[in-house]
Formats: C-alpha cells, sequence, structure tokens
C-alpha cells in the first residue's frame, strides 16, 4: 500500500482555528451589533445628509486575541508540513538546516526557488513542486486568501497589537444608490472620508459619509442648494464600509478571515494526497 505524507498535526492546527474563529465571531458580531452605532444627519438648511458611526468600546479581547490565535495556528500547521517534508525526506532533527525550516511563502517564482533552498533543504521533487503550486502567484488569489498577508500578520503581530479598522476596499462599491432627484444644472456630490486603513478610536463618532446637492453656476463656484421645506427627500442609504483586522499596516476583512481558513485547509488536504518518498537504501 502506498503511504502517504502524515499531515495529522497541521489538520489539528486547522481544527483548532476553525474553533476558535466561530467563538471569536460570535463575540464580534454581538460587539458589531451593540456598540457600532449609524445615525443619519440631515441638514435642516441645505439639501444635505451624513452618515455618522460612533463606536462606543473596543472590541472585546477575547475578538482581539483570538484572530491572532486563528492566524498563529493557520501559519504553524503550515510549518508542520514543512518540517514533515523535511523529516521524511532523511534530515536530521539536530542539524542546524532544521532551525530553517518552514513552509515557503514568496511572492514569485524566483522568491520560491530562494526561499526552498533552505527552507525545503533536502525535500523531494514531487513535493517541492506541490509546494510551489500552492503559492499565491500560482492561484492568483485576493486578499482575503493570501498567504502572504497571513505571514505579515503573524510576524507583525508578536510584537504589535491588532486592532479593527474601517476600511472601503472598493471605493466604487461603496456608495448603492440614492433618491434624491437631480435636476438639471445640479449634481449629487458623494464625499466617503477613507478614516480606514488605521485603527478607529473608541468612544469617537465618525462622518463615514456625506451626500449633498450643488447647482453648476458658469463661474464655476458650486453652491449647495437650500432645502425646498415642501418637497420629502428620503434617506440616502449608507455606503458598504467594511470591518477589518490590522497590524496597523496589513489588514484583512474580518469576513475573509473564514476564506484564509479554508485557503490553508485545502492546502493541507493537498499534501494529505502526496505519496511519501521511496524509503532510501
Amino acid at each position: 500500500m502506498m503511504k502517504l505524507l502524515n499531515v495529522g498535526g497541521a489538520e489539528s492546527k486547522v481544527s483548532w482555528a476553525k474553533e476558535v474563529l466561530k467563538r471569536s465571531m460570535r463575540s464580534f458580531d454581538v460587539w458589531a451589533a451593540n456598540d457600532l452605532v449609524m445615525t443619519a444627519l440631515v441638514d435642516p438648511q441645505i439639501i444635505s445628509q451624513k452618515w455618522l458611526l460612533h463606536v462606543k468600546s473596543s472590541p472585546p479581547n477575547e475578538v482581539i486575541l483570538g484572530f491572532g490565535d486563528v492566524f498563529s495556528n493557520l501559519r504553524s500547521a503550515l510549518d508542520y508540513i514543512a518540517w514533515e517534508l523535511y523529516s521524511i525526506s532523511g534530515g536530521p532533527a539536530d542539524h542546524s538546516d532544521a532551525r530553517r525550516i518552514y513552509f515557503p511563502i514568496a511572492s514569485d517564482p524566483v522568491d520560491f526557488n530562494r526561499q526552498r533552498k533552505s527552507k525545503l533543504k533536502g525535500v523531494w521533487s514531487e513535493a517541492l513542486d506541490l509546494a510551489r503550486s500552492m503559492q499565491d502567484y500560482e492561484l492568483e488569489v485576493s486578499r482575503g486568501c493570501s498567504l502572504q498577508n497571513l505571514e505579515a500578520l503573524c510576524n507583525s503581530q508578536k510584537h504589535r497589537s491588532l486592532n479593527i479598522i474601517s476600511v472601503a476596499p472598493d471605493f466604487e462599491a461603496t456608495y448603492r444608490g440614492g433618491h434624491w432627484t437631480i435636476g438639471e444644472g445640479e449634481r449629487l456630490i458623494v464625499d466617503v472620508p477613507r478614516i480606514g486603513y488605521g485603527p478607529i478610536n473608541y468612544g469617537r463618532t465618525y462622518t463615514i459619509c456625506s451626500f449633498w446637492i450643488e447647482e453648476e453656476s458658469e463661474e464655476g463656484r458650486e453652491k449647495p442648494l437650500p432645502r425646498n421645506p415642501e418637497l420629502n427627500y428620503p434617506l440616502i442609504d449608507p455606503p458598504i464600509r467594511k470591518l477589518a483586522v490590522t497590524d496597523g499596516k496589513n489588514w484583512i476583512l474580518v469576513e475573509d478571515i473564514f476564506d484564509l481558513v479554508n485557503r490553508v485547509s485545502m492546502t493541507v488536504s493537498e499534501f494529505s494526497k502526496l505519496p511519501a518518498p521511496p524509503v532510501k537504501k
């Protein structure tokens, strides 16, 4: 019977990451529902509306620490595979090479070839080919499923706290559309400040978007139109903004963490099908 690579340790890491993520997301959803309050502010004088986000408190520690544990366990699962590949290839545990064994996460083929010489030293060719095929540049993955992003978050969280931010990942998708009638010579202005890409301060209120109608003029001096008390101006929907986990530089949307877990789980599954190399005589 063909002997396959033992990935039991890696599977346990991924299973634990899934369990921690479930618990963290339950706490996160409660916090987001209760402590992130969106309100509309309507100007009584001009045709203008703002959406305000009030952040009442910091997310619970189990949310931030839980997300960090998820990232660490996913990275550890990949490194477990690298160690199995090294060990089954005959690599000695007490050799200096053993301290450099990690699953390579490369930006391009050249980077992979450079890393695998030390991180997968002595590993047989079929295993190297599979590790290469799992790289971001081979699969053309999004940020949410990126192993490079996972590695960056893992490395930085060892000495830097994670935090929650508000981001507009796709500016064109942040505006759902309005209900105001725009007349000739008028235009609807949509302003979506980028309060994201840095931690939001808890206890503060942010303007996450503003809408107003301007009247175009020949002088080029546009001005907001006064509000007509006889007309109804229904609330415009807020823009689509999403919450992300950040270390202050790198970030991942909270909803994409599930995809990242599945990405690592898929990688482990592929290695579970890898035949072990022939025993050297």
